[in-house]
């Protein structure tokens, strides 16, 4: 005979299974930007298998695309706090696209006075991190040489219907070597660098 003590049990063990459950499979889906490696969201080769695994079971309309930046990276300042997380946006051009379907999402650039129709480019967002601020390390292009090079993105539709960047984790030596090239670049531009005194 069940018992109102042994039926309370029961219920609190189903719903602690039910929990643990729904923990799990949320930790599943979680972006790859939650490794505690360095992250890096332009990759310059096409994505391998054992990446693409990575994508979260959740992320709807993925893309794979090659593109080339369109224009600055542009920070959002004040973004990144729950629930939204965005870090940076940019304008990528579709040079090639792997897998997936952008086109309702393809926006006209306007550049000065001059309106570029039939180029293919879309706002992508990324720097979301699961672990919240602040940020775990992210490689991405900053110089204005790791600007002009293409990338590979991939990348999916949020439920705010903002195209996200999946992130990667990204050897340690890698991210060093980027870091580096950033660092000297910015000593090469600021204000007064290479000037005689």
């Amino acid at each position: 005979m069940i018992t109102p003590r042994v039926s309370i049990g029961i219920m609190l063990l189903l719903i602690a299974t039910a929990a643990a459950a729904i923990f799990l499979n949320e930790s599943r889906e979680q972006p790859a930007t939650s490794s505690p490696f360095p992250t890096q969201f332009f990759l310059e080769q096409p994505p391998a298998d054992s990446q693409l695994s990575q994508i979260p079971r959740s992320a709807k309309n993925v893309v794979i695309a090659k593109v080339r930046i369109d224009g600055p990276l542009v920070y959002l300042p004040g973004e990144h706090t729950p629930p939204q997380s965005d870090l940076f946006s940019a304008g990528v051009e579709i040079i090639e696209l792997l897998r997936g379907d952008a086109s309702r999402e393809t926006v006209h650039v306007v550049s000065g006075n001059d309106i570029r129709i039939g180029v293919r480019v879309v706002a992508v967002y990324f720097g979301v991190t699961a672990g919240g601020w602040p940020p775990q390390r992210l490689k991405y292009p900053n110089t204005p040489s790791q600007m002009s090079r293409d990338y590979f993105i991939v990348s999916h539709l949020g439920s705010d219907r903002r195209r996200r960047l999946i992130g990667f984790p990204v050897a340690e030596r890698e991210y060093e070597r980027w870091d580096t090239e950033v660092r000297e670049d910015r000593l090469r531009n600021r204000p007064g660098a290479g000037r005689p005194n």
